[in-house]
This record gives C-alpha cells, sequence and structure tokens, in this order.
C-alpha cells in the first residue's frame, strides 16, 4: 500500500473515531430528577437504597461513595482511595485492565466483598475468583435466618453454597459455610454465593444490617465504594472522559502510539504543516532575460565589433563542446564557407565598417552553423 493511502486511511480513522466519540455525548440525555436517576442493584422496586442509605447514616456520607468508572480508576487505599468495595450481582464482565487493577488493589490492603452467584467474567482471559484459587457452586433455597458461629447474631440466607480450593471460613453456620475469605497481600477478599444476604429485606430481619456495618467499618480507614459502574450504569462523561477512557482501553493505546509517533515524525522531519508556497524564480538567472538585456545594450551603443566578437565566442565555445575539442573558427573558415563569411564580416566589424543589416548577418550565419553541426579540427 501508496505511503498516501496510508496516510488517509487513518486520517479517516481518526475522523470517524472522533465524530464517534461526539455522537456518543450528545445521544445522552440528561436527567433532572434525582430520583429517576439509574441505580444498581442496591436498589429495589420501593426506591429505598437500603446497604447505601445505611452505611452512610452509620458511617458518614463522606465514607460512602458510588463507584460509575471503570475499576482500573481506583485509588490504593494508602492513596486516598477506598477501604472497602461492594460488588453484588455485577452484570458487566470485567475488563482484563480492571482484574488486575483489582487484584492489586487488594494485595495493597483492600477489602473486596463478593456477592456472587455465579463466576465473575473477565474479558478474554481467567474469570475473577479464579484468579484467587476460589469456586463457588450455590445451590438455591428458601429465605432462613441462621445463627452465626462464634458470634451473637443471626444472618438471613436463602443459598447453600459449597465452595472449593483455598481459603479461610469467614462466616459459618454449624456445618454450613455462609462466607470465605482470601487473604492476599495485605488486604482480603471475601466472597458470598448469596445475594440476597443485602437486599432490602434481608437488611430489615435478623442481624444482616449490623454485620454488613461491623464488616466495613473495622477494616481499614471503615470507607466504602459501591460498584455501580458493572450494572451498567456508569458515569455520565463528557467528550474528553470518553476519549481517556478510550485511550486507556486495549484499543486506545496504539492510538495514542500512532499520535505520538506522528508528532515525532512531524517535528524531527519539520513537517510544514502550512500551506505550500511557491517560490519565486530568480529573474537574473533567467537566460532569455540575460540575453535581451545584452542585445539592447549592445544596440544602444551601437558598438558592433563587440557584438560580432561575443557571436564568434559562444560559436567557437558551443562547437567546442558538440566536438569535444577547442574549435579554432580561423582554420575551420577554410573548409567552411559560412564560417568563412562570419570571419569576413568580423573583420568589417573591427574597421568599423559594419552595419545594422551586417549584424543580423553575423547572427544568422553563427545559427545556420550550429544547427549544420560544423566541428572543429
Amino acid at each position: 500500500m501508496k505511503k498516501g493511502r496510508v496516510i488517509t486511511a487513518l486520517s479517516i480513522g481518526l475522523i470517524v473515531l472522533v465524530v464517534y466519540l461526539l455522537a456518543s455525548t450528545v445521544s445522552q440525555k440528561p436527567v433532572e430528577d434525582p430520583l429517576e436517576r439509574p441505580s444498581t442493584y442496591f436498589t429495589d422496586e420501593t426506591g429505598a437504597r437500603a446497604s447505601l442509605l445505611l452505611l452512610e447514616k452509620t458511617l458518614g456520607s463522606a465514607s460512602v461513595y458510588q463507584l460509575k468508572e471503570p475499576l482500573w480508576t481506583i485509588d490504593f487505599p494508602a492513596y486516598g482511595g477506598p477501604s472497602t468495595i461492594i460488588v453484588a450481582a455485577p452484570t458487566v464482565p470485567l475488563q482484563a485492565l480492571e482484574a488486575e487493577e483489582i487484584e492489586n488493589w487488594v494485595h495493597g490492603g483492600g477489602q473486596l466483598i463478593l456477592f456472587l452467584e455465579k463466576e465473575w467474567e473477565v474479558e478474554d482471559t481467567v474469570p475473577l475468583l479464579a484468579r484467587f484459587g476460589v469456586t463457588v457452586s450455590p445451590q438455591g433455597g428458601n429465605p432462613r435466618t441462621l445463627e452465626l458461629d462464634s458470634s451473637p447474631h443471626s444472618l438471613r440466607v436463602e443459598n447453600t453454597t459449597t465452595f472449593t480450593g483455598e481459603f479461610e471460613p469467614f462466616l459459618t453456620s454449624g456445618k454450613e459455610t455462609l462466607a470465605i475469605s482470601k487473604p492476599t497481600g495485605d488486604g482480603r477478599v471475601i466472597v458470598f454465593a448469596d445475594t440476597s444476604v443485602i437486599t432490602n429485606e434481608s437488611l430489615g430481619q435478623a442481624d444482616n444490617a449490623i454485620w454488613l456495618v461491623r464488616l466495613v467499618e473495622e477494616w481499614g480507614e471503615g470507607t466504602v465504594a459501591f460498584d455501580e459502574f458493572h450494572h451498567g450504569f456508569g458515569a455520565r462523561t463528557g467528550f474528553f472522559g470518553l476519549l481517556k477512557s478510550f485511550l486507556f482501553s486495549p484499543w486506545g493505546l496504539p492510538f495514542l502510539y500512532l499520535g505520538v509517533l506522528g508528532l515525532i515524525y512531524l517535528v524531527v522531519l519539520r513537517r510544514r504543516l502550512g500551506k505550500p508556497v511557491h517560490l519565486e524564480q530568480d529573474v537574473r538567472r533567467d537566460p532569455k532575460l540575460l540575453i535581451r538585456a545584452r542585445a539592447g545594450l549592445l544596440r544602444t551603443a551601437t558598438n558592433y565589433h563587440l557584438a560580432v566578437d561575443r557571436l564568434c565566442g559562444e560559436l567557437a565555445h558551443q562547437l567546442r563542446d558538440m566536438s569535444g575539442r577547442p574549435a579554432n573558427l580561423e582554420k575551420l573558415a577554410e573548409k567552411q564557407p559560412k564560417v568563412a563569411a562570419i570571419m569576413e564580416l568580423r573583420r568589417l566589424a573591427w574597421e568599423g565598417k559594419m552595419k545594422e543589416k551586417q549584424m543580423l548577418e553575423v547572427a544568422r550565419l553563427c545559427h545556420e552553423v550550429r544547427e549544420e553541426g560544423h566541428f572543429g579540427e
């Protein structure tokens, strides 16, 4: 493919990308009523976000917030990020970069609480629970309230779950394991294979609300974030927000590299970005103008002998170039009548007897000699 076509194709691709991002921002309709804004698993049909409101009331609104961006944007707890992240029944799969970042976040001291009844898939790679070496196999059941071992509290659950892998039992009731803990670095992952534990109905019964508050409050700084992004309710970002998200995606980095390479190409090779400007020709080097100037000078001065010498000198020079040998007009005159006539007219010019008509005759004869190709000896 030619270089010009490659540049054209890349330019069209970038234009299409920009148009798509702009169209995405324009097509989003702002929601004026806060009660009608989309929420998450944590909001049921009654409109009450019980788990979120519960933690805001007990821990303070400054310690509780909702995540509406991909998980790769989360700061580590040591750098102002949340101490705990709660994810319940996500509907959107993780991206590979998100899975790596959440692993690093847990290893750096974060507490990840998962309410999953099935594996959380990761695009093009290993699912999230498998990364931590854990497998869950829940079985549905009827709602029931169980007394917790080593705790005065009770917990309302529905599922009966089988856990496999390397983990530590976190909540148990008799022979039944309700939740597990997987220490990772300075943090841990807590897995419930029962999403009913934090529904509004369950939080209003048994001690589910007390247990949830203590679980968050006793870890780190007691700050918590609810993942809403993976329920399909991401933040409404503008053009630059979408552009940032695209650049952090697998397709975005190649485009970023191409843009940087293109900028380096323009700067290093000093390519012009403005309108091309035609360079003016140097009129002093135009041969036609030079000939006209000389002819006008000689005609004004009526100095025919200089003009004839000029013509004869140029004729000898041109004949020398054609033959590769220096031309001697006097010797050439012995063999060529036209050259002899030129030499005779040259003698008249030096004697001061030449007229303008004879001067023109010298020019005509010089031209004919050049055309006939008489070479010097």
